[in-house]
């Protein structure tokens, strides 16, 4: 009796230490994994082998397919890409993590060292179009759609459900042939620090960024948008209304018709500088067009702290518009000068308070060198009202510098 009980028990010992095994391969296989890929790899390197920076793969879809698609796939995972020009799309096979805390992530081992490159006749650099590709960083990337035939990067739905949750940060987006990146029914997407410029063939249609259909809460921060063929920044939608997106401490400028154009609901945009827009290469000068406009749709929008200059390329144009139809519009703290008309307003219950529309605001050199800092003789120097929202100027500082709000993007001091 005595030795079967020693049996069992030693029968218990070996199935507890399988099973405690098991759960230690298992821990160890999800745990954060970086993928390597360079010019110099192979796609015969084995996904295991991809671990390793000697042994990457050729491709970044290589890569990506070593994750799949998956519901939280890429959850803590990092396709790394080494310095080179890579001749291929990203066609709807983005990871997704499960979290901001456990996001996937797909970056350049070195800031702008990567292009992304499509053949002749892809459609774009990237389409991101499935509920899986959600709480994904796309970073460091140059997204060259010279051979493309449509906006560099999509973010969208399909017959796989609605993307989610993409951050793109510190990106370049150049040469599409449409919009420089389409975001339209996929919510809560960020955009940080991209920079986007000459896209777009046709007039008054390709934007630098265009945030369209139920694309709410989008952010769009610390950016540059220029010499996009119609405007630098639209969130607009006839249908559904992009809702409470955020538009901040950006600088949008030469774009072929306006600046920023909103036609949402709820949103706020705030310390943008936004200049000389509406040039020749939008070829609609006989078209009066708005530097920064609220479309007639629009509810709730926040103009905060904004400066806006040099749209005058028709002598209807507008530096500030708040068109017929928009409604509970407030255009606060914002500076808008050297326009062909500074300031619009058609909508209804629309606020205007502590603006510089009349007045030379005395920047420090805005005709040559486009320093929209203030000079210490600046009438717009504490003539502002406090704002929560904006608690920071366009450089980061914090709001006041002095005994009250500055006028415009900028803070003296």
């Amino acid at each position: 009796m005595a030795t079967s009980v020693r049996h069992l028990q030693s029968l218990g010992a070996l199935l507890c230490g399988v099973i405690l095994s098991i759960g230690a391969f298992n821990a160890q296989s999800s745990e954060a994994a970086t993928y390597y890929v360079a010019t110099t790899g192979s796609d015969s390197n084995t996904c295991m082998q991809a671990q390793g920076p000697s042994t990457p793969k050729r491709t970044i879809n290589a890569a990506l397919n070593c994750l799949g698609t998956a519901t939280g796939a890429g959850a803590g995972h990092t396709v790394q890409v080494a310095a080179g020009t890579y001749a291929e799309t990203i066609n709807n096979n983005l990871p997704g993590g499960t979290s901001w805390n456990t996001p996937f992530t797909l970056t350049a081992a070195t800031s702008g060292t990567v292009t992304l490159q499509p053949p002749v006749g892809a459609g774009r650099c990237m389409l991101i179009a499935r509920a899986t590709s959600q709480y994904a960083i796309i970073s460091d990337l140059v997204c060259d759609g010279l051979n493309i035939t449509n906006e560099g990067m999509k973010i969208t739905d399909s017959s796989y459900g609605a993307a989610s949750f993409i951050r793109l940060q510190d990106m370049e987006i150049k040469n599409a042939k449409h919009h420089g990146i389409l975001v339209t029914r996929s919510t809560d997407d960020e955009f940080i620090r991209i920079t986007v410029h000459d896209n777009g063939t046709t007039d008054d249609v390709d934007n630098g960024l265009y945030i369209s259909d139920t694309a709410h809460r989008a952010l769009i921060v610390n950016s540059i948008l220029y010499n996009n063929h119609a405007s630098g920044i639209q969130v607009y939608s006839t249908t559904t209304a992009p809702d409470g997106c955020v538009v901040q401490n950006n600088r949008v400028y030469t774009n072929g018709t306006s600046g920023l154009v909103l036609s949402a609901t709820n949103a706020l945009a705030s310390n943008n500088v936004i200049y000389n827009n509406h040039t020749a290469a939008g070829n609609l000068l006989g078209k009066a067009k708005s530097a920064l406009k609220v479309g007639g749709i629009s509810n709730g929008v926040k103009l905060y702290n904004n400066t806006v200059y040099g749209q005058k390329a028709n002598s209807s144009d507008k530096g500030i518009e708040v068109s017929s139809g928009a409604a509970n519009t407030e255009v606060r703290n914002s500076i808008a000068y050297n326009n062909a008309k500074n300031l619009s307003t058609s909508g209804t219950n629309t606020l205007l308070t502590n603006n510089l529309t009349t007045t030379d605001p005395k920047f420090v050199d805005a005709p040559a060198t486009t320093d929209f800092h203030l000079q210490a003789t600046s009438p717009a120097i504490d003539a502002g009202v406090p704002l929560p929202s904006v608690p920071t100027d366009c450089d980061g500082n914090p709001r006041p510098q002095g005994l009250a709000y500055d006028i415009g993007a900028y803070e003296f001091g």
